[in-house]
């Protein structure tokens, strides 16, 4: 395994500074997704990666191997998750000078596919995926990886922020989306003022009609922690109940409708989660 030399790249760009998802960590195992391929409104891959930074053989075991070292009891909520979808997950390393490009399948461990360059890699992903990107790209900080894929038109799918999963036995019971507010506080900060296009922006109904079609599929609650950097304003949180749509037949007003919504401290968050835990456990 210490012949890999993996840099896991990223383009979630606030990752780093996530303070709500540092606390959860300390009391419940997380596994982050970097990319998910929609098709027909349906989940059809998903999808982590990793820069190679020095030339060496690939074995699909040693990836493996590697992975679970690297992910710890994260690897496993992985696996549970994506055979709760009934998705493959797959891990794309990818390496620079010249390019090229691997696709593993982790859950039957072996080597799907390989690229002599990343627009044949991005045209290939066109097989598991049908949504456009509708928002304007933000190229700032990006891996040069993401820039490539995206002045080709097929940039790397949206990633899935977290699954949440019992401390027992690494079963998901939860999907998690964070939104990071910085020009609204906490309390203030409203995740249906941009759904529908307003002014320069196109809307963020696809981003959520995504995260409707994953949810359902694993049939798992879908809560938002809105977070800021000022850990004094605390996390609001905020279980979906239902995502209404533009088009919707019996014309109600688009947008998010919750069940439940409150502002904690990282303390009553683990207090919380814990309790949605056993609920979910006896269920």
């Amino acid at each position: 395994m210490s012949f890999l030399k993996l840099e896991f790249q990223t383009s979630e760009r606030s990752r780093r500074k996530n303070w709500v998802l540092e606390v959860l960590k300390t009391q419940f195992p997380i596994a982050e997704f970097e990319g998910f391929t929609v098709k027909e409104e349906k989940v059809t891959l998903l999808l982590d990666r990793a820069l190679l930074k020095e030339k060496n053989p690939l074995s699909p075991d040693e990836i493996v191997k590697f992975l679970k070292v690297y992910f710890g009891n994260a690897f496993q909520l992985k696996q549970a998750f994506a055979k709760q979808i009934k998705v493959p997950w797959y891990f794309v390393i990818y390496q620079k000078n010249p390019e090229y490009v691997w696709v593993f399948d982790i859950l039957e461990v072996r080597l799907i596919r390989e690229f002599d360059n990343y627009i044949s890699f991005a045209e290939w992903t066109r097989c598991f995926r049908d949504l456009k990107m509708l928002s304007s790209y933000q190229e700032s900080g990006l891996p040069e990886f993401d820039k490539i894929l995206r002045w080709h038109g097929i940039p790397w799918p949206g990633n899935l922020d977290g699954i949440i999963g019992h401390p027992q036995n690494l079963e998901p019971f939860a999907i998690i989306e964070f939104q990071f507010t910085s020009k609204a506080s906490v309390r203030e900060h409203c995740s249906n003022k941009w759904f529908l296009p307003r002014g320069r922006r196109k809307g963020d109904e696809q981003r959520w009609k995504v995260m409707d079609i994953i949810r359902r599929q694993a049939d798992l609650p879908l809560w938002i922690f809105v977070w800021s950097q000022n850990q004094e304003e605390g996390v609001k949180v905020k279980v979906v109940k239902d995502i209404i749509y533009s088009n919707d037949p019996q014309k109600r007003r688009p947008g998010l409708v919750y069940e439940f919504k409150q502002i904690m401290s990282g303390e009553e968050l683990l207090s919380w989660v814990s309790k949605q835990s056993e609920v979910s456990g006896s269920t």
